[in-house]
């Protein structure tokens, strides 16, 4: 309990609260946040050009090598 100077009465009882006081400023700039989910899938694009999605590699000699495999000299091809 406080000491009470001379000519000081008790403490009284508390009382209601007051209003709420002005909104304050607005605080600085926060940090960027975390990369947001993947948006949904465009629309099909057009039909291209047949035989243009994947062309034929091209050999040694600058012709095309349209029915060309890879030779892998570790796979067996004479079986007989």
């Amino acid at each position: 309990m406080k000491e009470q100077s001379e000519g000081v009465g008790r403490q009284g009882e508390k009382g209601d609260s007051g209003p709420p006081g002005p909104r304050g400023e607005q605080g600085p700039i926060g940090e960027r946040g975390p990369k947001g989910s993947p948006g949904e899938p465009g629309p099909k694009g057009e039909q291209g050009i047949p035989g243009l999605d994947a062309p034929c590699p091209i050999g040694p000699d600058g012709e095309f090598m349209c029915n060309w495999k890879t030779v892998d000299q570790n796979v067996k091809t004479d079986y007989g």
